[in-house]
């Protein structure tokens, strides 16, 4: 050790008697060992199980505080579906006993549009007024009947030109209603001349007879093709 070596060298001196001092070599430190690294965790032979969160419950639907609302509407639709279910049923009678539907259908009932004024006057009939040749024949034994219904068209605007507005008699003389009738293309003009004399009825089409009758009626009527014929009747008379 460190002493024996002190003892010896002290025993040889250095031939003086001296004794040298020895330093002591200081003795090294043991280096602290390296820790081993922990060893690896184990692995599980088994495999890893995942957890799968549980499934979530619907949301309970929303109760409508208003329950009578509900059953209202329940109560609709159930008369509604019972009314559609009758007509079909009823619909499916039909069919069956009304011989297959095979036979057409009727046609609908064509209306004649309104005119522009009550009793069919307008502005463009108020201008043909001049230019149209009205007969009035009398239908009845009243002497001047005629005559007097002649004046009140031309008042209103009729040409008093000889040949446009004539008078005569119908052949038959007792008829009780008065009538307007017209020519082709001159209904609307009938209607006004039915307004002017207060005449009712519905303005017909004439017949050949009739219209025959007009154009061979009073002076002048050579060259002035009758448009509306009144047949004056007992109506008017009084």
């Amino acid at each position: 050790g460190d002493a024996t070596r002190v003892a010896e060298h002290a025993s040889s001196g250095n031939g003086t008697g001296e004794v040298e001092a020895v330093i002591p070599r200081a003795t090294p430190r043991p280096q602290p060992q390296a820790r081993p690294a922990p060893a690896a965790p184990l692995r599980s032979s088994q495999p890893s199980r995942t957890a799968t969160a549980p499934p979530r419950r619907p949301a309970a639907p929303a109760r409508h505080s208003d329950g009578g609302s509900s059953r209202a509407g329940r109560l609709t639709l159930m008369v509604i579906g019972g009314i559609v279910a009758a007509g079909l049923v009823i619909f499916g009678a039909t069919q069956l006993l009304g011989g297959g539907g095979n036979e057409p259908a009727p046609a609908p009932n064509v209306t004649q549009p309104p005119d522009a004024t009550p009793g069919g006057g307008g502005s463009d009939v108020a201008d043909q007024r001049p230019d149209a040749v009205v007969v009035v024949l009398n239908g009845t034994a009243t002497d001047g009947l005629a005559g007097d219904l002649a004046n009140n068209l031309i008042d209103a605007g009729y040409s008093s030109d000889p040949g446009m507005i004539r008078t005569g008699n119908n052949t038959d003389q007792q008829r009780q209603d008065s009538v307007v009738l017209y020519a082709s293309g001159k209904r609307r003009l009938a209607r006004d001349v039915a307004q002017i004399l207060g005449i009712n009825a519905r303005p017909e089409e004439v017949d050949a007879d009739t219209l025959a009758l007009a154009n061979n009626t009073g002076d002048d009527a050579a060259g002035h093709e009758t448009d509306v014929v009144v047949v004056a009747g007992a109506d008017l008379a009084s």
